[in-house]
């Protein structure tokens, strides 16, 4: 192996983290999950640090959002304070800005049962 390989290999081994991206981990409530009653939080954690314009937004099985204040992120976490809920559909919608810059989302239904 000549010695550009070499050194490239390197580069390549040093530079893979800067290509990263912030993958969600876990979600509570969980994707599909039937909750007897409302969550006071939608909690979400990530792969990777969090930066600004990370955010979460929740609407109900009508598609209205649900008013609650703006997500916080610390660390690899993000969270939605919510207002008490009814029974029904909702989905979450979350958009993740990782320290790096790189951008996930995703979303997911849960639901509150009677």
């Amino acid at each position: 192996m000549s010695r550009l390989s070499i050194l490239f290999a390197a580069i390549l081994v040093a530079a893979s983290p800067t290509f990263a991206h912030g993958l969600m981990q876990r979600a509570t409530p969980m994707a599909g999950e039937a909750l007897k009653q409302g969550p006071a939080a939608i909690v979400l954690e990530f792969s990777e640090p969090l930066a600004a314009g990370s955010d979460i937004a929740v609407t109900d099985q009508k598609g209205r959002l649900v008013p609650a204040g703006k997500a916080v992120f610390s660390g690899k976490t993000l969270t939605l304070k919510l207002p008490p809920l009814q029974p029904g559909i909702y989905r979450v919608r979350w958009h993740a800005v990782s320290v790096d810059t790189h951008k996930t989302q995703g979303s997911y239904p849960f639901r509150i049962v009677p």
